[in-house]
């Protein structure tokens, strides 16, 4: 098996949250030159729990879940983690959108001084 830096499971073969979370960058340099896909979708996703040999994911957002669901993207994230931390089985969740609030500012507030046609022209395209 290949070992990494700190990352390495113990004698056991066991590895933390905590091994998990702190490869978790390395983990998506592994995948990228594999599935840049991949490696986007994680970038936005966290690692939530490691149980046993199952590791949860944590996605915010339903499209996210659905790809890395599926079994060739599963299986390849798998098996790069298998490199690192030796054989993990991956299961997503869909989380809360933490820390994102909306804030309602007024429009006035961010209409340029020049009378906003950069921004009427984004609510056109955007439908806002």
């Amino acid at each position: 098996m290949e070992t990494v830096g700190d990352s390495t499971p113990n004698a056991r073969g066991a590895v933390s949250f905590e091994q998990v979370e702190g490869g978790w960058h390395e983990l998506l340099s592994r995948l990228a030159p594999r599935n840049h896909s991949v490696a986007g979708l994680l970038r936005s996703a966290k690692p939530k729990e490691l149980d046993d040999r199952f590791l949860t994911i944590e996605v915010f957002y339903k499209f996210h879940k659905e790809q890395l669901d599926q079994e060739a993207r599963r299986k390849m994230i798998e098996e790069e983690i298998a490199k690192m931390w030796g054989p993990i089985s991956v299961r997503c969740v869909l989380g809360e959108h933490g820390g994102v609030h909306q804030v309602n500012v007024p429009r006035s507030a961010v209409v340029p001084a020049g009378g906003g046609d950069d921004l009427k022209a984004a609510e056109e395209v955007f439908g806002v």
